[in-house]
């Protein structure tokens, strides 16, 4: 580590916690065609705690500093420990911390979790009202990481977007198994259906996330 961090115990504190975060996960199998991994994650959880213990002590150019120390890191040690699948396990560049890094943040804890997520919501009605909510919310989620990500048209048409496609929220709205009518107290009532594709778009509200 550079010396000028040596003398700072949270700062080493940090970096034994990454390394045995990257050691527990050696044997991951990283599919590079998923758009989130645990190395990705593992960035923003990185990068979230960076600004959550020295945002009152560095700037932001000393935040970025100090990831790019820990992205160094990071890089030996997967060179040296793991041997394979390297592209998959790099951190992410330091580049993606911009204004709006929380939103990739949490698509990516999202788009970590949908696979478990819509194989439960879509055979549950009890619940399904929650879930309907859920989903509305992470659909105005995602719409704001295509406008970061994709900012071209042509973008459109590349695989990139294919990718993110799989993960709209609003393909398992469409398959809830409710649905709902507005009472005249202006509350929702969540009704069962066995009709699909009765989802009703409105206006999104904000969106509400191992490393969150």
């Amino acid at each position: 580590m550079d010396s000028k961090y040596q003398n700072n115990e949270t700062i080493k504190s940090l970096c034994r916690i990454l390394l045995k975060n990257l050691n527990d996960n050696v044997q991951i199998n990283v599919n590079k065609s998923i758009p989130c991994n645990r190395y990705k994650l593992l960035s923003y959880w990185l990068y979230n705690k960076i600004e959550q213990f020295f945002t009152l002590n560095f700037d932001k150019i000393d935040r970025k500093n100090l990831y790019d120390e820990y992205a160094r890191i990071w890089k030996l040690f997967v060179n040296y420990s793991f041997r394979r699948n390297l592209n998959n396990c790099q951190p992410e560049p330091v580049s993606v911390f911009d204004d709006k890094w929380t939103v990739r943040k949490e698509f990516y804890e999202y788009c970590e979790d949908y696979n478990t997520f819509k194989k439960s919501c879509t055979h549950s009605s009890s619940t399904c009202g929650k879930y309907y909510e859920y989903l509305e919310n992470k659909s105005d989620l995602y719409d704001q990481f295509l406008t970061l990500n994709l900012n071209k048209h042509q973008d459109e048409d590349s695989s990139s977007y294919e990718i993110y496609k799989y993960y709209d929220p609003r393909t398992l709205l469409y398959n809830l198994p409710c649905t709902f009518k507005i009472s005249p107290d202006g509350r929702r009532e969540y009704v069962k259906t066995s009709t699909r594709n009765l989802y009703q778009p409105i206006v999104q509200p904000d969106a509400a996330s191992q490393y969150r």
